[in-house]
């Protein structure tokens, strides 16, 4: 099968790029120095050039505060974007496969969101996000919108990898503050590959959340980052609620996702992010840090 990946540079389109590589042709989109998403007559030039079977679209502008200073940007990358590929999809006869947010919700509801749970983004990147899922539903396409929660690995620099940050911070024992009060379920990436395998695998389309079990706030993450390694974490991982942090962006208090759907059609044996977070850190190289 060949399959395109926009965003392969970044945590989940490498992890794509490199799972499906293994049995799949894989052509990969790095940014703009391959393609910029934003040029329609160059995007669709290269999608009817190689005619993928499926396009999974990962690129986007994600760094929550950066989308709420510069909302025009991100709108023309998030969903512009997304609707140059979708129109390139369609001259080359491709299936679309989305990746979405957890940011589409506004965090008001205490217990996990399903995909039937009503929308309502609370930030820039939330409501690009979810323009984006409208274009892709409006398309006509066949597809798969496939929501997704925070996302961790190892791979990448160690100044720009959250949890090799939190690593870095506990061995020199350099204060980090993390809310304790923005809750999701932190999901392993390279579960979340296979999960989005077996959905796009299918002729299942439609909309999914995917991603591990159980819940944690950024402040409990790393504790047990800190705790599985063996590390003091005492006055080093300092707690403190969303509001005291003053971001400029608003945060949802609580994203968790439900795998309703997913579990009903595919699998109901997903892991608890404990369980994955643990095998993770048998990964983390003393000499990357």
């Amino acid at each position: 099968m060949k399959i395109v990946i926009s965003g392969a540079t970044g945590l989940l389109g490498s992890e794509l790029a490199e799972h499906f590589s293994k049995c799949d042709e894989v052509f990969s989109l790095k940014g703009s120095k391959d393609i910029n998403i934003l040029d329609f007559s160059s995007i669709t030039e290269t999608i009817v050039r190689i005619k993928p079977h499926l396009i999974i679209h990962a690129a986007a502008m994600r760094d929550l505060d950066i989308c709420e200073e510069n909302p025009e940007q991100t709108y023309l990358v998030n969903t512009l974007g997304t609707r140059n590929l979708l129109n390139a999809a369609r001259k080359a006869k491709s299936i679309f496969a989305y990746i979405s947010s957890n940011s589409v919700f506004d965090g008001k509801k205490e217990n996990a969101y399903t995909e039937f749970d009503e929308v309502n983004p609370i930030n820039v990147y939330g409501k690009s996000k979810l323009k984006s899922e409208e274009e892709v539903k409006a398309s006509g396409i066949p597809c798969f919108i496939l929501r997704v929660p925070y996302l961790y690995g190892i791979d990448g620099h160690p100044d720009r990898n959250y949890i090799l940050k939190i690593v870095k911070a506990l061995k020199t024992n350099m204060p980090m503050i993390l809310a304790c009060d923005q809750k999701d379920n932190p999901t392993y990436v390279k579960d979340l590959a296979f999960m989005i395998e077996k959905v796009i695998k299918s002729d299942a389309y439609g909309l999914y959340h995917l991603g591990n079990k159980g819940t944690a706030s950024r402040y409990e993450f790393a504790v047990e980052i800190a705790k599985t390694l063996g590390l003091q974490y005492e006055n080093i991982l300092i707690p403190k609620t969303i509001q005291d942090m003053k971001r400029m962006a608003p945060r949802p208090a609580n994203t968790t996702l439900s795998t309703l759907v997913y579990e009903t059609i595919f699998d109901k044996n997903i892991r608890n992010w404990k369980e994955a977070l643990h095998e993770c850190l048998e990964k983390v190289d003393e000499k990357t840090l």
